[in-house]
């Protein structure tokens, strides 16, 4: 799991290409993870008032929570522009978490290579399920 949230992190800031499901969840849980220690440091430290590790976190883990997004939406075939929807309240949250759990698409698309290492269908052929 822990290998997942270092393979997020280690692509900072890349928004090309294409991530498995597996990648986005379990970063996902390590870093919800994260953020609630670094919560509950910041009330033992500073006070409910000041959560300045959670913000200082947040802050820095962002462009890889947004590159990760990204890629998964690539996955799913669809841009990252999707990602968008997540500024629409309840329907936009709902949308974008039903795009990031759908399957991503078998072999490769326009993104790139399918991240779980399919192998490409012979051109004209209809692929094995």
């Amino acid at each position: 799991m822990f290998r997942w949230y270092a393979t997020v992190l280690g692509r900072y800031a890349v928004f090309g290409g294409r991530a498995r499901c597996r990648e986005l969840w379990y970063f996902a849980v390590v870093h919800a993870l994260a953020t609630l220690c670094l919560y509950a440091l910041d009330v033992t430290l500073f006070g409910a008032r000041a959560p300045w590790l959670t913000a200082a976190y947040t802050l820095v883990t962002l462009p890889p929570v947004l590159a990760a997004v990204v890629r998964r939406l690539h996955d799913t075939g669809r841009g990252g522009w999707f990602a968008l929807l997540w500024l629409v309240p309840v329907a936009g949250w709902c949308a974008v978490l039903a795009l990031l759990g759908a399957e991503g698409q078998a072999g490769g698309n326009r993104f790139g290579p399918d991240p779980r290492g399919g192998v490409e269908p012979a051109p004209g052929t209809v692929p094995a399920v």
